[in-house]
């Protein structure tokens, strides 16, 4: 029941949005400090109302009493969301775009938390992940419970299971563990607690031996956070940031004063998941006013809390940033900011066959937020973003690849561009961007899905047929087209070249700092590798075919590398079965892990598998809470000049002989004859 009701509400939170705001405002008008609906006010109609709230310098609210009046004048004004679309001009551009059609035949932290094993988007800033190292120690977040797992003892290497601890406070709580971030010895455990209506923050501490000590517990109340795609936490040194998208329908609007968000320590008994008497992240005066007016407001807080005071009893270690901005949104964290993206719901006129004026473009922001305690500033931003992986910082300038699709029946053109915005391009009043802002680049058609990243001196962005992989898993088959892929090199945007890769792409990914991989299908065979070389000039170097073979995670995390000028080694979950090529979030079964080293000029060969076994636990092991996988639970592990793996609770230790991947040993997790300090 839990895991359809966190699919729900991922698939339809903003549906629950809108009902609960009219909802909302239904009753808040017969409630108003003045007495009256917000358009029968002496100060004006309800657009009067919007206007002088919103203001292109950030500010924030003066009282309880002007937010009340700008939700109510939002709904007044719901209507004006949803207008007939305007004639669309056409720019002077657009007789000479390129478009690609999927047929064209087209030229670590610190301390002793010592080195990353996560696929973070940006180095030095962890990204919530199952399992971590620290120092001679892997520590594994499964089923709420942390395992670690020796590799060296006293210089020696080794895998030996030492500790398991349980999260969790009690079987009978409904609460999902996802995440897990390292600071030093410190491991923090973040989860949703259904039964607090609350993000859950467990502190944990790692000894010398491998050993585990339950620090503290607390909430901080907030919609369920979960996400597909992007993670909900990231650490930097020892501060760990959070973004909390709060639905304002879900705040306590007929209680006397409003119920902004709390931080509450965990009280334990009866009193565990009261969220009462806690310290508010933030009060209405500390909320910024939204810069320009929104189809569907939402309040984000953006939180930085200190290890190194967080767990005081007045929680002193964390401080928010709240603002009011668009409901659509992505988050990335790079350098000392945060960087909030968030955009109108509603396109553009329907224009399938060319490129819309810049001018007509949908309206979005970039809040950026310091993690430093800077102030917050903003930009304007126009089009929308794939996802986190659309933003990228180079030499402090704010690097976005841009989209738009007009709502039209079918798969229309999809058009790009490159924003560029410097330092000085955020400021405390926004801005409206301008086309000198924007490269724009070519345009693909007839794709229903983007795959995008940025590499230290390219962006990259392909297309891909999502129905193809569903022909795929039903027996359906026809050979896949070969994708376009657009290499976008950071130096000369207005020279991008187009590559075909000989395939569908469901992942495209860096490959070291400079060069990417892609991965995709061209019928049932299984699972195709390219390489694609970024040095000079960017290249398809190589293709293999991993037969029999088909991904079967499809987060960031779940695939890794570890290549230099000489070339390396990556590896990926992969399953027998073509029914499991799609990816599904949930899916919870033990994956094998598959791996390709690749040459200094770019040629794959694939290594091998390791392959999970049959019993993914212990006989005598019981999960309790949080069983389904939602993050994933197989990850390749390139560290200490050795290669691992994790699959489900199996840790497999594996060399590569000649180019070959051997099997070492493995440990069980959940086995409790192999395990110390329970």
């Amino acid at each position: 029941m839990l895991a359809s009701s966190r699919l729900y509400r991922e698939g339809s939170m903003r549906l629950i949005f809108l009902a609960s705001l009219a909802g909302l405002f239904a009753a808040c008008a017969s409630t108003t400090p003045e007495g009256g609906p917000a358009d029968e006010r002496p100060d004006g109609s309800a657009e009067t109302i919007i206007s002088q709230v919103t203001s292109p310098t950030l500010s924030r609210f003066s009282s309880e009493e002007e937010l009340r009046a700008y939700l109510e004048a939002v709904e007044q004004t719901a209507a004006r969301y949803y207008p007939e679309p305007a004639p669309m001009a056409i720019s002077d551009a657009a007789s000479s775009e390129i478009v690609v059609t999927a047929s064209a035949q087209v030229q670590d932290s610190t301390a002793t938390a010592d080195v990353s094993i996560t696929n973070n988007q940006v180095e030095g800033v962890d990204e919530g992940d199952i399992v971590k190292r620290i120092g001679n120690y892997f520590v594994t977040l499964q089923d709420g419970r942390v395992f670690t797992v020796a590799i060296r003892d006293a210089g020696i290497p080794v895998l030996d299971p030492r500790a398991r601890l349980d999260v969790y406070a009690s079987a009978d709580q409904d609460t999902w563990y996802d995440e897990m971030l390292v600071s030093g010895n410190r491991i923090v455990v973040t989860g949703y607690s259904y039964d607090a209506d609350a993000t859950e923050i467990a502190l944990l501490r790692l000894a010398d031996d491998g050993s585990l000590t339950f620090e503290r517990r607390f909430f901080l109340s907030s919609d369920d956070y979960y996400d597909t795609e992007n993670y909900a936490t990231r650490m930097i040194g020892s501060k760990l940031v959070l973004h909390t998208p709060i639905w304002l329908g879900n705040l306590d609007w007929e209680a006397q004063s409003l119920a902004f968000p709390v931080i509450v320590p965990d009280r334990g008994g009866e009193d565990r998941f009261e969220m009462i008497d806690g310290r508010p992240l933030f009060d209405v005066t500390d909320i910024y006013r939204p810069v320009r007016e929104l189809d569907e407001p939402m309040l984000h807080a953006v939180s930085v809390c200190d290890l190194d005071t967080l767990g005081t009893d007045d929680f002193e270690g964390c401080e928010t940033t709240a603002f009011i901005a668009e409901a659509e949104h992505e988050v990335f964290v790079a350098g000392k900011d945060m960087y909030v993206w968030s955009w109108e719901n509603f396109g553009e006129a329907c224009e399938t066959d060319t490129r819309p004026d810049f001018a007509r473009l949908i309206d979005g922001t970039v809040h950026r937020v310091s993690l430093s305690g800077e102030p917050l500033v903003v930009s304007a931003m126009r089009g929308r973003p794939v996802n986190q992986f659309s933003m990228s910082l180079r030499d402090d300038d704010f690097l976005a690849l841009t989209h738009w699709m007009p709502p039209c029946w079918g798969w229309p053109t999809l058009h790009f561009a490159l924003a560029n915005i410097p330092d000085e391009g955020f400021s405390r009043t926004l801005d409206e961007s301008t086309p000198d802002d924007y490269t724009p680049l070519p345009s693909l058609d007839d794709m229903d899905d983007i795959e995008n990243r940025f590499t230290d001196s390219y962006l990259l962005y392909t297309g891909s047929e999502r129905s193809y992989i569903y022909d795929l898993l039903y027996g359906d088959v026809d050979i896949a087209p070969g994708s376009p892929l657009v290499a976008v090199s950071l130096d000369a945007p207005e020279a991008p070249k187009i590559l075909t890769l000989p395939h569908s792409v469901i992942r495209l990914d860096r490959a070291g700092a400079t060069d990417a991989v892609a991965t995709g299908y061209r019928g049932g065979e299984g699972l195709y590798v390219t390489y694609i070389d970024l040095d000079d000039l960017a290249s398809i170097a190589s293709t293999t075919l991993i037969e029999d073979r088909f991904e079967s995670e499809n987060r960031s995390h779940a695939f890794n590398a570890l290549i230099t000028e000489e070339g390396g080694i990556m590896g990926l979950p992969t399953v027998r079965y073509v029914q499991e090529a799609g990816r599904w979030v949930s899916r919870s079964d033990a994956s094998d892990l598959s791996f390709l080293t690749v040459s200094g000029d770019g040629q794959l060969d694939i290594a091998g598998t390791l392959v999970a076994s049959e019993e993914e636990t212990h006989p005598d092991y019981d999960c309790e809470v949080s069983c389904i996988d939602w993050y994933g639970n197989s990850r390749p592990i390139f560290t200490d000049d050795r290669i691992f793996a994790l699959s489900v609770s199996e840790v497999i230790e594996a060399r590569l002989t000649g180019n070959r991947i051997e099997e070492l040993r493995r440990i069980n997790l959940t086995d409790p004859s192999g395990m110390a300090g329970r």
